[in-house]
Order: structure tokens, then C-alpha cells, then sequence
């Protein structure tokens, strides 16, 4: 089965997309969240929650199975490694919990695309899609 025939067997339940770098800071990777100081995480985290409830509004809750798909929009041709952008998953996934759409985080799956390069974008942007894992 490839994926496409796999999820659309799948509920979307949400798909938004969110800057990977908030008011101008660096790119969020994996390569630099460890050596991120965790007063600047912890910044970071109030920024993206401040963003993210206002695609969760009126208690929408999200399953605790669900799979997320990440798909990093890059505005430049400059080569990355898919699993950079993990780093940011993670911020945003915990800042789902965080608002409360989301009750915990322990059983969530995750597949990370390849990025898509689109010149005309302003900054770099990452793509989520939330799917339940219950089957349509």
C-alpha cells in the first residue's frame, strides 16, 4: 500500500501551517534546540501557543492517537536534512498539549516529508496535517 491509498483510508482532522521561526529568531533544527537556553525554549513554546490557539478555538480536541504529517516549506534552494525540522515538530506538538487541544502526547505517530522549496514564500513555513488513526 502506498501512502496515499494509506491515508486517505485515514479522518483529517487538522491541517494548518505555522512559521518555523518566530518573530526572526533562528531556525529552529535539531541541530541547535540542545544548545537553546531553556528561558529562549521556553519563549519559543509561549510564542508558538499564542499562534496555535487560534487554530484550536471553541475546545477542539485533538486524539491522542493521531498520526501528524510535517511538511517543511522552505523559502530557499539551500540544502537541509529532513530530520532538521523535528526539532520544530516537537515544539508545536507540545504546544498542542500545552493549549489543552491535545491531553497527552505519548501515543501520537509521525511521519516527516522531505521539504518543498517555494521562492516566493517570505519565510520558511512547516505544513501539519493531523489524521486520526480511527479508519473513515
Amino acid at each position: 500500500m502506498n501512502l496515499n491509498n494509506f491515508f486517505d483510508q485515514l479522518e483529517l482532522v487538522k491541517e494548518f501551517t505555522v512559521p518555523m521561526m518566530m518573530n526572526k529568531n533562528k531556525l529552529c533544527t535539531i541541530n541547535n534546540w540542545a544548545s537553546t537556553h531553556y528561558m529562549a525554549k521556553s519563549r519559543i513554546k509561549n510564542e508558538y501557543k499564542e499562534l496555535l490557539m487560534s487554530f484550536f478555538l471553541d475546545g477542539e480536541k485533538i486524539p491522542e492517537d493521531s498520526i501528524f504529517v510535517w511538511t517543511p516549506e522552505y523559502k530557499d534552494k539551500r540544502r537541509r536534512d529532513s530530520i532538521n525540522s523535528a526539532a520544530i515538530a516537537k515544539v508545536i506538538e507540545d504546544t498542542i498539549v500545552i493549549t489543552g487541544s491535545m491531553i497527552d502526547d505519548n501515543k501520537t505517530s509521525h511521519l516527516l516529508l522531505p521539504g518543498t522549496v517555494d521562492k516566493s514564500l517570505n519565510e520558511h513555513l512547516m505544513n501539519i496535517k493531523i489524521y486520526s488513526q480511527s479508519k473513515k
